[in-house]
C-alpha cells in the first residue's frame, strides 16, 4: 500500500481514550480509529496501531492514562464549574478522605465499586485503583486536569 494516510483527526491520545471509554462512539472517534488504521496499513504494520492513534503502548502508560481519565471525571464531579486548580484542591481533599478514612480499605480488592456508590465515589475508586491506592498531590491533580 503506497497511499498516504489521511490527516489525523483531533481525537487522538487522551481525547481518544476519553471517547473510547464512553458508551457511545462518536464520529470523531471513528474517524480517529479509521485514520490510525489507514496509517498502520499504509506503513505495512511496521509501527503498532496504538502508536498511530497516539494511545499508550505499555501497561504502565495505559494505567496512567486510565487514572488521568478518572481524575478529570472525578474533578468535574467534586467541584463542577470551578476553576481547574479549585477542582484539584477539592478532589485532593476528597481523595485523601476516600483513601485514608473512606471506603477504599473495604473496596480495594474489588474489580469495580458497588453499584450503590455515588458517581463521585465510583470515580474516586478508579483513581485510587489505577494509582495503586496512593494519594496524589493537588499539584499533580491540577496538571492532569489542565492537560486534557
Amino acid at each position: 500500500m503506497t497511499a498516504a494516510p489521511h490527516p489525523a483527526p483531533a481525537a487522538r491520545g487522551a481525547a481518544l481514550i476519553e471517547a473510547l471509554a464512553s458508551d457511545t462512539p462518536t464520529d470523531a472517534t471513528m474517524r480517529a480509529l479509521w485514520a490510525a488504521a489507514r496509517a498502520w496499513l499504509a506503513t505495512g504494520g511496521v509501527m503498532p496501531l496504538e502508536r498511530h492513534a497516539q494511545l499508550p503502548t505499555t501497561p504502565g502508560a495505559l494505567r496512567n492514562a486510565a487514572r488521568n481519565l478518572w481524575i478529570r471525571r472525578a474533578a468535574a464531579l467534586a467541584a463542577p464549574g470551578e476553576a481547574p486548580f479549585t477542582q484539584a484542591q477539592h478532589l485532593g481533599d476528597e481523595l485523601v478522605t476516600f483513601i485514608v478514612h473512606g471506603a477504599w480499605d473495604e473496596w480495594r480488592h474489588a474489580a469495580t465499586p458497588p453499584e450503590v456508590a455515588s458517581e463521585l465515589r465510583k470515580a474516586l475508586f478508579y483513581v485510587a485503583k489505577y494509582n495503586a491506592g496512593d494519594i496524589l498531590s493537588v499539584r499533580h491533580i491540577a496538571r492532569v486536569i489542565a492537560n486534557k
